[in-house]
């Protein structure tokens, strides 16, 4: 699974850690850097360089958090938002590596992975 989300960022000339960045963020909707940071399990200075690269491609803008100036927030970008809604539209379109299971398989992974979650 890894490796068919891996090359549907990469269709797209991002990385996996780029398009989860993409996937967070709400149109519209500055996240502060330090929230993002926790929701990803990230470093808050490790995001940082991470969010440089998205920056010069266009797909997010750093800007000063509303309520705190000295904070940075990220948003969205239209080319951002084309970015994401591309690589999700593929990497659903695509049956990946469950295309070869026919349905009675599939409902047995489904019960296998529901009674490994519990």
């Amino acid at each position: 699974m890894r490796q068919h989300w891996t090359r549907h960022a990469a269709a797209v000339g991002l990385s996996n850690a780029q398009i989860k960045v993409l996937l967070l963020l709400e149109p519209s909707r500055p996240q502060p850097m330090r929230a993002l940071a926790v929701s990803l399990d990230y470093d808050a200075s490790n995001l940082s360089s991470l969010v440089d690269r998205l920056e010069r491609r266009g797909a997010v803008e750093r800007r000063p958090d509303a309520g705190d100036r000295r904070v940075k927030a990220l948003v969205l970008t239209p080319e951002g938002l084309r970015l994401r809604e591309t690589f999700w539209r593929a990497l659903t379109a695509d049956p990946g590596p469950m295309a070869p299971l026919d349905v009675e398989q599939l409902r047995t992974l489904v019960g296998v992975l529901e009674t490994a979650a519990d």
